[in-house]
């Protein structure tokens, strides 16, 4: 008697098993899956509804960089349903330009947009928008708008070697975008002899950010002594004041960013 309730007691616990393995077996061996949701439009709204046939499919948008000035992201999860019922839940996403990242962060619903810094890139750059840990038991409902923001006369990228250092004018304020991992280039041509005045400031908002600058007499011999790091609130940094003759070259270089999507202003002016 004892055998036969020794064998039950296996089979039962044999079936369990099985029954256990059969479960995991059927949710693990489902591959999680990357869904191209087509482009996004530069300055125009999407409001998307996304439903993942595993646990952790992936969505993406492409998107090309603007002609002008930089861009930044805008991503709200407006809402995380199951059937009628809402919930309070999140989800990832991430920009990557290059093969690599250049924004992530988590939104949660309720907490409102959130929204990437400023980047800029020559114009008709790729970039990849990517949504994940889409969970498959809810439905999730997003809106997304990539802004272009616009200068009156903008760096123009393509910038981060000295080769194709955007052009300074006399008299005329530059915007740029400094980035980690970047770095611009100026270039000034004397107009007339004289001496020119070079100045940067740091225009971001945000507290804490700063980012290196230093003047080069030539493409590749830096003006030793006229070079420091220009922080967030401080105002108006002098490069240098310098003797020019006409058609001679004047070279600045911004780089060393402490975070991303800091605004900065270049300006020359002739002094005598």
């Amino acid at each position: 008697m004892r055998k036969e309730i020794k064998k039950v007691c296996k089979r039962i616990a044999l079936a369990a098993a099985v029954f256990c393995a059969v479960i995991t077996l059927g949710k693990s061996d489902v591959k999680a899956e990357e869904h191209q949701l087509g482009d996004l439009t530069v300055g125009q709204t999407k409001t998307v509804t996304l439903n993942s046939k595993t646990w952790n499919d992936s969505f993406y948008y492409h998107f090309k960089t603007p002609n002008n000035g930089s861009f930044r992201i805008n991503a709200t999860l407006i809402s995380v349903k199951r059937g009628s019922e809402v919930y309070s839940h999140w989800c990832d996403v991430k920009a990557t330009v290059d093969y690599k990242d250049i924004w992530d962060t988590t939104l949660w619903t309720g907490s409102g947009a959130k929204v990437s810094p400023e980047y800029a890139y020559p114009a008709g750059k790729d970039v990849t928008f990517r949504i994940n840990n889409i969970n498959d038991h809810y439905t999730y409902t997003l809106q997304i708008t990539v802004e272009n923001v616009n200068y009156s006369n903008f760096e123009k990228e393509g910038n981060n070697v000295v080769s194709s250092a955007t052009k300074l004018k006399k008299n005329k304020t530059v915007d740029g975008i400094a980035n980690k991992e970047d770095t611009d280039w100026y270039v000034f041509k004397a107009p007339k002899t004289g001496k020119y005045k070079f100045s940067v400031v740091n225009c971001d908002m945000e507290d804490g950010g700063w980012f290196d600058y230093a003047g080069y007499k030539t493409k590749n011999k830096q003006d030793y002594g006229k070079s420091g790091s220009a922080w967030q609130g401080k105002g108006w940094y002098k490069i240098n004041t310098v003797k020019l003759k006409k058609g001679k070259k004047y070279y600045i270089k911004i780089s060393g960013a402490n975070r991303q999507g800091i605004h900065y202003q270049i300006k020359v002016k002739k002094v005598k």
